[in-house]
């Protein structure tokens, strides 16, 4: 069951805000970096899969030569951390890897290349589906979900950081479920922040007990965000959030912290070559 429904998701795609206006914030001050950030989703070997949140291990593995080509460097959190705290600067040309659901397939095929080629990632899990098949269900790298032990093994290597999609809020929108964690119509707010954060915290709750520290950056599911969503991300300790704005961020040290910094993020779909995709990121 558990295969279906992520299969089903990744079908049914996210909801891309594309910018016309590549600006994190309303100005561009003198003191900004530009970071474009990457959105991977599932990897596969098998053609017949590739699509809109699927592409190949030669693809990924091309990215990686792309970018170093290029002379740009893969950033972690961390660093990110670090420039904003005031401790350090960023590369003049950075890049961000993410990858949201958690798949098996990062593991299987993503996280022996980053490894290979020395470049961070951020991967955003599904608290549910982790459980589910850490607790014995069937791993094929079709479908299925990582377990604790392989995120603990990725988080240990230095490379890998793991980050927050929720505990079980990827829902489908027009089956009756709520939309990412966005607030439903005529739903009081009080019912919406319980409910968030129930779900929010029981993921950060497994996360602590299994990875040994709190996430302190979350993806929307499906990029699905309402205003209501800000100071509960910021009362729960989220300092970053990842949206499905396809934009190019430009980071500011002095910007407003009293709400999680949101971060666009580009999909890389399979339909794009490496060279095309860096070009629609506008990274040169």
């Amino acid at each position: 069951m558990a295969c279906v429904l992520c299969l089903g998701l990744l079908a049914g795609g996210a909801v891309w805000k594309i910018s016309t206006n590549s600006v994190h914030t309303s100005a561009q001050p003198t003191d900004t970096v530009l970071l474009p950030v990457i959105m991977y989703h599932h990897l596969s070997e098998n053609g017949q899969k590739l699509g809109d949140y699927t592409i190949s291990p030669v693809q990924f593995e091309s990215d990686l030569k792309e970018l170093q080509s290029r002379g740009y460097t893969a950033i972690s959190m961390q660093q990110l951390r670090d420039y904003y705290a005031g401790k350090s600067d960023l590369p003049e040309k950075s890049v961000l890897l993410t990858f949201d659901d958690g798949y098996y397939s990062v593991y299987t095929y993503a996280y022996p290349l980053l490894k290979q080629y020395h470049m961070p990632a951020v991967c955003f899990i599904l608290g549910y589906y982790t459980q589910l098949y850490s607790d014995g269900e069937k791993q094929d790298v079709n479908y299925a979900h990582m377990t604790w032990q392989q995120l603990k093994e990725m988080k240990e290597s230095g490379l890998i950081e793991l980050g927050s999609h929720t505990y079980n809020l990827h829902k489908a929108k027009g089956k009756g479920e709520r939309y990412g964690i966005s607030i439903n119509t005529g739903e009081t707010e009080k019912h919406y922040c319980d409910a968030i954060l129930q779900d929010l915290t029981t993921l950060s709750n497994a996360m602590e007990q299994n990875l040994g520290y709190r996430p302190d950056c979350f993806a929307y599911p499906f990029g699905a965000i309402c205003k209501q969503s800000y100071p509960l991300l910021h009362q729960m300790g989220f300092r970053f959030a990842f949206t499905c704005e396809e934009k190019v961020n430009y980071l500011c040290p002095t910007e407003n912290l009293s709400d999680p910094i949101r971060l666009g993020r580009f999909n890389r779909a399979s339909k794009y070559s490496s060279k095309d995709f860096m070009s629609r990121m506008k990274i040169k």
